[in-house]
């Protein structure tokens, strides 16, 4: 066999191996495309969560004319249904839900409590002890 055949043949083997090979594989997959999961929308996301986990929020957005939280990963503007209820106030520290099962208040730091200070007692002037006048 000729050096020239020799390669022909190479050649014809390697491209019949790559095309069984990528029919195999179904169509080729682009290796730059994000998973499935970050693909899947936030409010898909809401809606299949489980029903027994409280929501939380995430953001609250309060500009003059607009306002805005992020609940459960599901972004409601004031007014709109989301998969837990009808958003129907934002604050700066809460949302409010109505749903079938009432209003319920969603703060956005559940576990923060605010409370008075108390205003500190002026402190008496220190003297350093290294240095005497």
């Amino acid at each position: 066999m000729s050096n020239a055949s020799f390669r022909s043949a190479l050649l014809a083997m390697l491209i019949a191996t790559a095309a069984c090979d990528a029919q195999a594989q179904g169509a080729l997959k682009d290796p730059t495309r994000p998973p499935k999961t970050a693909l899947a929308s936030p409010a898909t996301e809401a809606a299949e969560a489980a029903p027994d986990k409280p929501p939380t929020v995430s953001l609250l957005l309060v500009a003059p004319g607009r306002r805005y939280a992020l609940i459960s990963g599901e972004l409601l503007a004031l007014g709109d249904t989301g998969a837990r209820g009808k958003l129907v106030a934002v604050t700066i520290e809460d949302a409010v839900l109505q749903s079938a099962e009432g209003r319920k208040s969603l703060g956005l730091f559940p576990d923060v409590s605010k409370r008075q200070t108390q205003p500190r007692p002026p402190a008496a002037a220190e003297k350093s002890p290294g240095i005497r006048k």
